[in-house]
């Protein structure tokens, strides 16, 4: 019998029992009878990811480094999830005492260190963080962290550091997704609805930040990009800077 009240969250070793449970089809379902996730191209892009993505946003936080790898040993080995979603930012929430910016890109990167075999076989997406004035997210994107800490913004040094922050503690030499997490520029966000004038700001310019997304993916540390939280005049700004003198698409797609 548990000793905490019925309405008390679980410790660690009991959402740890659960998810093995879970893992092992305790619940009804084998993993032979489990049915194949359907597939979907993403986006314009050349990726092949399942329907079911997996999100990591509580891990170092709310979860352990523990429960983060059977999570992932569940979604990816036990069901077939091969579509994997993080971001430099993670974990949440960034109130907690215990929160450190890369966190959650370290436990899915010391998972991918004991499981080397599967990084092929998932599409793992990471995201750099938008306009955040003296951030600890851009702190931790050197070692040891920058003190103070800068701003994050979407310039193309700030977006080469994150990048790489995030290809060392993801323990990979490519994200297969890499996205703008929000804009440089103002924008009503996060629950946010109405758009207020008076928070208007000088931001980074569009092409500046494509320019940088071009060179990455030329580099092949990225395969592809995306954007988060971003409004259709946002993803019209975007989509002219990818397209820029040439006219044609050069950005959103990557080649593997």
């Amino acid at each position: 019998a548990l000793s905490k009240p019925a309405d008390a969250a679980p410790g660690p070793m009991l959402r740890l029992s659960l998810l093995s449970a879970f893992a092992r089809g305790a619940y009804g379902m084998t993993t032979a009878a489990r049915p194949k996730l359907a597939m979907r191209t993403l986006g314009s892009s050349n990726l092949e990811v399942t329907e079911a993505c997996l999100g990591t946003m509580t891990w170092g936080v709310q979860n352990s480094e523990e429960e983060a790898h059977a999570q992932l040993d569940y979604a990816v080995k036990e069901c077939g999830v091969n579509f994997i979603d993080t971001a430099e930012l993670y974990p949440v929430p960034l109130t907690a005492p215990e929160w450190r910016a890369g966190k959650t890109e370290e436990f899915i990167g010391s998972w991918l260190s004991a499981n080397p075999e599967w990084r092929e076989k998932v599409v793992l997406a990471s995201k750099v963080a938008g306009f955040m004035p003296n951030s600890r997210v851009a702190a931790e994107r050197t070692v040891p962290p920058t003190d103070p800490p800068p701003d994050c913004r979407l310039d193309r040094s700030s977006v080469r550091a994150a990048c790489e922050a995030s290809l060392r503690r993801l323990q990979t030499s490519y994200v297969d997704l890499y996205q703008l997490h929000w804009p440089d520029r103002y924008v009503p966000a996060f629950g946010a609805t109405t758009y207020d004038f008076g928070r208007e700001r000088d931001s980074v310019a569009v092409e500046e930040t494509a320019r940088e997304i071009k060179a990455l993916l030329e580099e092949g540390k990225i395969r592809a990009y995306g954007l988060s939280n971003e409004t259709p005049y946002g993803e019209s700004r975007q989509r002219v800077a990818e397209m820029g003198e040439s006219g044609r698409e050069w950005a959103r797609v990557g080649e593997s």
